[in-house]
């Protein structure tokens, strides 16, 4: 049921007159001044998708011209490898195939050795226009630099425009944005500010890990959850005796089948299976007895032992020595089996506690010498030890020639060998990173040509004193002087510094050994914020513009400190809302806008590219994370489409203990906050709301289904969010709302305000409880209560109850309708409350759509009449409750002349008569004008013809997406039934009559039935009873009240 304000007027005691309230023309004035701004939004971001559609069209034809002959394989670097023999097929063209390649053989002067080639992948190509990280795909320009966000979209349109019909798909015209988006052609980016949250988010431990495997990482991977990344981090075992056999791949639980182990190095491979090992091994015997690979070959053939070593099955060669058969030596195979680790809940509540030092991981470094080549790490440690002297006091230098492994110690006479431990590291570190910073040194190659060398490359490279040569060997075999690279330290740059130069490179000597693993569950809302602090700063001076990870639980706070992220990264210019609320609020085209101050607008453009869509995430389930959004900022402040199951809230910014600083260097403080909200989605998870404590608020569509809180002191503005949830109001004396339906509770406390087109639900409940309220074209389903205060103002039909409690002021007329049964009682109804006619002024008109596939039936439901409304009432400036769709009918397609346009023979034509309900005739003049200029306004038309088509494709129907409709709008239809003299705009000071306290109804107007109004709608009013009841059929209502003034 609905609740529109149109004629309350009801007064408080201590309430100004009613001569300060806004009057009927002036409330209706300001609902079309907010709706014109919620238009102004949707213009400037019309302005970046039309940007965005000619940006993808050139992008995409540059694409084809450039890339269109060349095969995925285009962008990766291909090379024959398998020794020297395959390496010369890459010196020419013609046998750098694949195909080439994988025929060549490795050896062709071993005809025993049949192996071929192998066609190697080294790596991707540089970006360029055709290619992206390895991808042929059209992502960058010809520079090879990546597209740029355009507006409040992300870059996905270039290959959607590569299709059957790309000048279709390219057509990204800016009405049809949310066609465009649901067809995937442009996604809407997520805001930068895009908390996360997360469901079953907790600590876990991978137990029974083979040792130096690291724990699974907090999210899926592979498609596989951490849990099944745990599980296949086992052990793998010896079924023999049960020792450990480790395996280097992971999943180990896919490599852990045996281990193959050669007979003459007692070489253990893992990479083979069964029965590849029982069929190789050795053959034991002389020179060539490596080229006999089997075990018959081998067996069939001799050799000349102490003689020149020559193998033979000829007995009859000569031998100086003594003959003697090859002996076959076979591969070892041991099975084995794997146990899989264990997934196991830890008692921690937080990210922080679950990873810190002594729980989620250990600081550890090796007791043995590490080879230069090497960081330390499990297995490197497990691979170095340490060298002493054999004898206490010996005198033995055994460090001179150790290099950290047990030939080089025990080579060196008097010198043990002793295998490296794993230690732990002394100090108290922040995170893994930490400790593997503590200790390390920064390192690069001594070379001067500007050359980026490993420390690999650093160590085979040097100079040769003749600059023409470029190789050790060459140069030293011509006589010249070779000057190998070293490897200079650089002890005073820290880890993040020294791996900020391409040229360097961080030796670690500690590490992290990790046991716990903080899982982020199931990840709820918008992209998370990984790369921030918790108080909004962006961490280490990144500009996190890109995080993808989960934020954890806290505040995230928007301010206009200068090491602030929004004031840092995303908003340079903070500015008052003055130039903006003149033009949008006018309405004004965005573009004539910003041409007229380019420079006020650039300060406010990063609010539309980056706050656009902005999510903030929450959720009543336990182990769910929990994010808060505090804009702590001043200035004009944009949100557009924001969507909260967490909490956004406003603080006020200034030099207080408690605060954060206003944007420096200009003169906004926290009263010029002005936050201003296009249509919010506001949640119902639990704790979740939305609460405006201070500065000037504006919210303009949207819905809410959970709490929104205004206790702010300044000005108010609402319209048109359909309200579920619960709404309060305090304290402002400047609150106009608009347009709002409501089926939840909204209540009112000691604030001044003004309804227009507000439509109370059967389920909703509004509650007043001091303060001075105007209210127009109010229609009640439900239940109102006014516990105290002064109302002024009309109800335009009261189909539920309204309660007025003792000591309530002011003058409140209610439409004698007899459609309008509702009842109004309570011990102040009969001092406030009069039955009287509402005039009402009423225009129609017919707008045809005509193109291929067009019919009623998939038009004609409710969601699609209330989308077609609400684009009507955006178009004239008015509230949707103003608009009522009367009829939606097939017609007839035939040749016709209509206004200036003449339909085209199409297939199917579908007419929509609608009506627009306005207060006065002076309105009604104004409307009249709207409409009549509707028909020549070919953008408007465009407009709603762009949402019948998404309406009509909702519902089933097949529409090409470069269809063409036409669009009609008709000559008017004036239907008003008014009295002779129209009602006064604003409220008398004065109530009108109502029926005296001692119950003595009014002269009955000549009717019969004395309530003094000369019709017979029976409605009586029982002062006894303090009630006042209406008889009639209850019908649809036409829909609202009106028009904003031009």
């Amino acid at each position: 049921m609905k609740f529109h304000v149109a004629s309350l007027a009801i007064s408080l005691a201590t309430s100004a007159s009613a001569d300060d309230h806004m009057t009927s023309g002036q409330a209706y004035e300001e609902a079309g001044k907010i709706l014109n701004m919620k238009r102004f939004m949707y213009d400037w971001l019309d302005t970046d998708q039309a940007a965005a559609s000619i940006t993808c069209t050139a992008a995409s034809t540059a694409f084809e011209d450039a890339c269109g002959d060349k095969d995925e394989d285009y962008c990766n670097r291909y090379e024959c490898d398998g020794g020297s023999f395959c390496q010369a097929a890459n010196d020419h063209e013609s046998t750098k195939t694949e195909a080439a390649c994988t025929s060549r053989e490795r050896n062709p002067d071993n005809p025993a050795d049949e192996s071929t080639c192998e066609w190697e992948h080294r790596g991707e190509k540089d970006n360029d226009i055709c290619c992206n990280d390895g991808n042929l795909e059209c992502a960058r320009d010809s520079d090879g630099e990546e597209y740029g966000e355009m507006g409040m979209f992300q870059w996905k349109c270039c290959d959607e425009c590569l299709g059957d019909s790309p000048a279709a798909q390219c057509d990204l015209s800016a009405s049809l944005y949310e066609d465009m988006k649901d067809a995937g052609v442009l996604e809407k980016r997520d805001g930068i500010i895009s908390l996360c949250s997360s469901v079953g988010a907790a600590c876990y431990t991978c137990e029974n890990m083979q040792p130096g495997m690291e724990p699974p990482r907090g999210e899926e991977e592979d498609g596989k959850t951490p849990q099944e990344q745990c599980e296949q981090k086992g052990v793998c075992a010896y079924n023999d005796d049960g020792t450990p056999l480790h395996i280097n791949s992971d999943p180990i639980s896919e490599w852990c089948t045996g281990s193959c182990t050669n007979s003459i190095n007692n070489e253990v491979n893992v990479d083979t299976s069964q029965s590849d090992c029982e069929s190789t091994g050795s053959c034991i015997g002389g020179n060539n007895a490596h080229n006999f690979p089997d075990v018959t070959a081998c067996e069939a053939n001799s050799w000349c032992e102490g003689g020149d070593g020559y193998d033979t099955n000829d007995s009859s060669d000569d031998c100086e020595g003594t003959w003697k058969a090859n002996t076959w030596s076979g591969s070892v195979w041991r099975s084995a089996s794997f146990t899989g680790a264990t997934w196991t809940p830890v008692p921690k509540d937080t990210q922080a506690t679950c990873e810190s030092q002594g729980v989620g991981f250990e600081c550890k470094h090796c007791t043995g010498k590490m080879d230069y080549m090497n960081d330390a790490n499990y297995n490197t440690c497990q691979e170095v030890g340490t060298c002493g002297v054999s004898v206490e006091g010996s005198g033995v230098d055994c460090a001179a020639s150790f290099d950290g492994s047990e030939t080089s110690c025990e080579d060196q006479t008097g010198c043990t060998y002793t295998i490296g431990t794993i230690a732990d590291t002394a100090g108290v570190f922040a995170d893994k990173d930490a400790c593997e910073a503590f200790g390390g040194i920064c390192q690069r190659c001594s070379n001067d040509d500007g050359n980026r060398l490993n420390l690999s490359d650093c160590l085979r490279n040097g100079v040769c004193s003749d600059d023409t040569i470029h190789d050790q060997t060459e140069c030293e075999d011509n006589d010249n002087t070779w000057t190998g690279f070293t490897i200079i330290d650089l002890p005073d740059m820290s880890k993040n510094d020294c791996e900020d130069v391409d040229e360097n490179w961080f030796k670690k000597v500690n590490f992290a050994i990790e046991t716990n693993t903080w899982y982020f569950g199931e990840l709820k809302g918008g992209r998370g914020m990984a790369g921030y602090d918790e108080d909004g700063t962006c961490t280490d001076e990144d500009v996190c513009k890109d995080c993808d990870s989960n934020f954890p639980t806290g505040d995230f706070i928007l301010s206009g400190d200068p090491n602030s992220l929004l004031a840092k990264h995303v908003i340079k210019n903070f500015v008052n809302d003055t130039v903006f609320l003149k033009d949008a609020r006018a309405g004004k085209s965005f573009a004539a806008s910003k041409t007229g101050t380019p420079l006020y607008y650039n300060s406010l453009q990063n609010w539309i590219v980056y706050l656009s869509h902005v999510a903030v995430s929450a959720s009543s389930i336990d182990g769910a994370t929990t994010q808060n959004l505090i804009m702590a900022q001043s200035g004009l402040s944009l949100l557009f489409k924001p969507t909260n199951a967490g909490s956004i809230t406003t603080q006020a910014c200034g030099d207080g203990a408690d605060q954060t600083m206003c944007p420096p260097g200009t003169d906004l403080t926290a009263a010029d906050l002005h936050l201003v909200v296009i249509e919010p989605t506001n949640l119902d998870t639990g704790d979740n709301k939305i609460a405006f404590s201070n500065g000037k608020v504006t919210v303009a569509g949207g819905t809410n289904d959970g709490m929104i809180e205004f206790t702010t002191t300044g000005a108010v503005k609402v319209e048109g969010i359909v309200n579920s949830g619960t709404v309060s109001f305090e304290n402002s004396q400047d609150i106009f709302i608009a347009g709002l339906p409501n089926s939840g509770n909204i209540t009112f406390k000691n604030t001044k305000t003004t309804f227009v087109d507000v439509v109370n639900e059967e389920n909703g409940m509004v509650e007043i409880d001091g303060g001075d309220y105007a209210v127009y074209g109010l229609v009640n389903h439900g239940n109102v209560h006014i516990k105290s205060g002064s109302v002024h103002g009309e109800v335009k039909c009261n189909y539920g109850t309204i309660t007025v409690d003792a000591g309530v002021t002011g003058s409140v007329t209610v439409t004698d309708d007899s459609d309008c049964a509702g009842t109004i009682i309570g011990d102040g109804a009969a001092d406030v409350a009069s039955i009287d006619t509402i005039p009402e002024f009423k225009v129609q008109q017919g707008l045809s759509f005509t193109g291929v596939n067009m019919t009623a039936a998939t038009l004609d439901t409710p969601a699609s009449r209330a989308a077609v409304k609400g684009k009507i009432a955006d178009g004239l400036g008015v509230t949707a409750a103003s608009v009522e769709i009367l009829s939606i009918e097939d017609v007839a397609v035939r040749r016709m002349a209509l206004s200036r346009r003449k339909l085209e023979r199409a297939a199917t034509r579908v007419d929509i008569k609608y009506e627009v309900t306005v207060s006065d005739a002076a309105t009604e003049e104004r409307m009249k004008e709207k409409m009549e200029e509707l028909k020549t306004d070919d953008t408007k038309l465009k407009l709603i013809a762009d949402i019948v088509v998404v309406e009509m494709k909702a519902n089933g129907a097949v529409i090409a997406f470069d269809a063409e409709i036409v669009a009609v709008a008709n000559d008017l239809l004036e239907i008003t039934t008014a009295p002779t003299t129209a009602p006064s705009a604003a409220p008398a000071t004065t109530a009108p009559s109502a029926a005296p306290a001692n119950g003595t109804a009014p002269a009955d107007g000549g009717d019969g039935d004395g309530d003094g109004d000369g019709d017979d709608d029976e409605i009586t009013i029982d002062a006894a009873a303090n009630v006042v009841s209406m008889s009639g059929a209850v019908v649809a209502m036409m829909i609202a009240t009106l028009l904003v003034g031009c």
